[in-house]
């Protein structure tokens, strides 16, 4: 459990070459004209800006916790906030597990909830955590866990907190993985995915696992409707539907379940992220090249491009699409180019708590920031690390962790992108989460801990 988030913290840190061709699949009509202009005629300002590049100094003033609180469980894996409240994903290994809620101002136990098995990874939804693998989905009336042996091919369950209390409301248990892919309007869309045992490690499916789409209901765990798909490879939720990409299609359905359409993209879907009005769909690259394209909601192909995209990412409240890879850019709901930037990025892509910057790992071991919503380039920070990418972010700070011998975190400003606090866990530290809640941002790590490290301080102190 606790390797693999390393391991996946690690991966793909090469970067990706530059280059970009259209995508030049068949739409629906049969043609392969890209419908809209490509990004060298959409984007206006496609030069380099001159932004500012940082590498802190070596003597950086140490970023003291405005309060450590120790748990009972191994592991912080998780750290989510809503409404003012933290609530904290906790973990032994090979169980059990437990959610406590936290007030950020002090790390006071509000409620504490045990809950069998182990927190299962990438079971919960969140669209703007970072590259953060564990967690709870928050509602106003519910906290959302999934808990299990998913390990062992045994079970998951779907457990319904009661936010105020901790209290379970109803549990939804299956002999397969459950992962919650988003809530709305009183229904949670849960998929459930068959178990695969391998002989031997390296050892595949010869045909794709199913999953069932369960929509549940969050008042009592009813199941209103299912429906199984082969070979899931993501899963959006928006006010307009449910969107699945399986294998090579890309199906809509209705809130209702009712099939709105389905379409051979002709290419395996790994990311689907939806609008009110439309649908975007990432696939799988040849080489490193991926194919990103628009779908209305009648399942039409509007448009689409082969780009070396790492990472996307929707801001739903701008309607604008982030993609980063060779380079970084915002596209629109038809397609074009909103703004594109020449600097590398990759996961995780990072909004701030106001739109109002978009951060991302960069090349090599940098964290890149942008103003929003024009795209402006504002700096690159190299802290000297092996490694560096952006965790969190208010309006006023950046925090950016590094790895190299061990674990530091890097308090920067938003603006200037100057460094002004540095935190180090030590050589074998494990920092599972880092979230913002308020005035500190919260750090999860290996050993039991709850760390808070002020934000608005790092700046009036100087």
């Amino acid at each position: 459990m606790v390797s693999r988030r390393t391991a996946l913290r690690l991966a793909g840190v090469a970067l990706l070459p530059a280059a970009g061709c259209a995508d030049r699949t068949a739409g629906p009509d049969g043609s392969t004209d890209s419908p809209t202009p490509t990004e060298r005629s959409a984007s206006p300002d496609s030069r380099p800006d001159s932004p500012t590049d940082r590498t802190p100094p070596e003597d950086l003033p140490d970023w003291q916790p405005a309060w450590t609180r120790t748990v009972e469980e191994r592991h912080v894996l998780g750290l989510d906030t809503h409404d003012g409240t933290v609530y904290a994903s906790l973990s032994n290994e090979g169980g059990p597990s437990a959610v406590a809620a936290l007030d950020p101002a002090d790390g006071t136990e509000l409620w504490r909830t045990p809950t069998p098995g182990e927190l299962e990874g990438q079971a919960y939804a969140e669209p703007n955590d970072g590259d953060d693998q564990w967690g709870v989905t928050v509602t106003d009336d519910r906290v959302f866990a999934v808990t299990g042996h998913a390990d062992r091919n045994e079970w998951t369950a779907l457990r319904a907190l009661d936010r105020a209390t901790g209290e379970v409301t109803w549990p939804l248990r299956r002999e397969r993985k459950l992962a919650v892919r988003g809530v709305r309007d009183g229904t949670a869309y849960v998929t459930s995915l068959e178990f695969f045992a391998p002989e031997h490690s390296h050892d595949t499916p010869e045909e794709p696992l199913t999953s069932d789409l369960l929509a549940v209901d969050v008042a009592d765990g009813t199941v209103r409707w299912s429906r199984q798909f082969a070979g899931v490879g993501d899963v959006a939720v928006s006010p307009a539907g449910v969107f699945v990409a399986a294998g090579t299609r890309l199906v809509g359905l209705t809130p209702e379940g009712d099939e709105r359409f389905a379409v051979d993209t002709g290419i395996a879907g790994t990311a689907v992220e939806a609008t009110a009005d439309r649908v975007f769909f990432l696939g799988e690259g040849d080489g490193s090249l991926r194919p990103l394209r628009g779908y209305a909601l009648d399942g039409t192909r509007d448009w689409g491009d082969r780009r070396r995209i790492r990472d996307v990412l929707l801001d739903r409240e701008r309607e604008r699409l982030y993609a980063a890879g060779d380079v970084t850019m915002a596209l629109k709901e038809d397609g074009s180019v909103a703004w594109r930037r020449d600097v590398h990025g990759g996961h995780p892509l990072l909004l701030d708590g106001a739109r109002e910057a978009l951060y991302t790992r960069g090349g090599g071991s940098t964290a890149e920031a942008f103003s929003l919503p024009d795209g402006t380039h504002r700096w690159s920070v190299d802290p000297g690390e092996r490694y560096a990418w952006p965790v969190a972010a208010t309006t006023g700070t950046a925090v950016v962790e590094g790895f190299a011998e061990g674990r530091a975190l890097y308090a920067v400003d938003a603006g200037s992108g100057e460094a002004t606090r540095r935190r180090s866990f030590g050589d074998d530290a494990i920092l599972f989460t880092v979230e913002r809640a308020g005035d500190v941002a919260l750090v999860g790590t290996g050993d039991a801990s709850v760390v808070a490290l002020p934000l608005e301080a790092v700046w009036t102190s100087n």
